[in-house]
């Protein structure tokens, strides 16, 4: 059919699939690329959140003079000589909270780290993820930390993202 056709008609056709398939392209690149942008900021963020738990983590509690409204827990109160007192909180204490404050921020992001040796059981790790230290103590092979980027990935996986829409 298209040999009988005219010249005009053959290539306007030619130039019209060549436009889809350009748009097409197109279309399916920028969508790759904004797929792995978000891919690379939340990795950017958790890493971000586990630097924050590992700084706390590394002094054993953090202390603060005064307590924010919406954030009244702590572990234990001190006073200094004067009537001011400090704050106590752990690393799942600082997390927790720097994960309510993101999610009231417009990326509303949010974000839970757990540990195998919790305190309250409402922070338990959700059964049907299996964290690597779970796995690491079932199959008798160690996950400890090296300063490889491998060893630093394998450790903080699995990781998951979710659409909170």
């Amino acid at each position: 059919m298209l040999s009988r056709s005219s010249i005009q008609l053959n290539y306007s056709l030619m130039f019209i699939v060549t436009l889809a398939l350009v748009f097409g392209a197109l279309f399916i690149g920028i969508h790759q690329l904004k797929t792995r942008q978000l891919r690379n900021e939340a990795m950017a963020v958790a890493e971000q959140v586990v630097a924050f738990r590992a700084w706390i983590a590394n002094t054993g509690v953090v202390w603060v003079d005064h307590l924010a409204p919406e954030f009244k827990d702590f572990l234990g109160k001190r006073t200094s000589g004067t009537t001011e007192a400090f704050y106590s909180k752990n690393p799942a204490l600082a997390t927790r909270e720097l994960s309510e404050i993101v999610s009231q921020t417009a990326t509303r992001a949010t974000f839970r780290v757990t540990s195998d040796e919790y305190r309250n059981p409402a922070n338990a790790p959700i059964a049907s993820r299996s964290h690597p230290s779970r796995r690491s103590k079932k199959t008798g092979t160690s996950n400890t930390p090296t300063t490889s980027k491998a060893a630093i990935t394998a450790t903080r996986s699995p990781f998951s993202c979710s659409n909170p829409a």
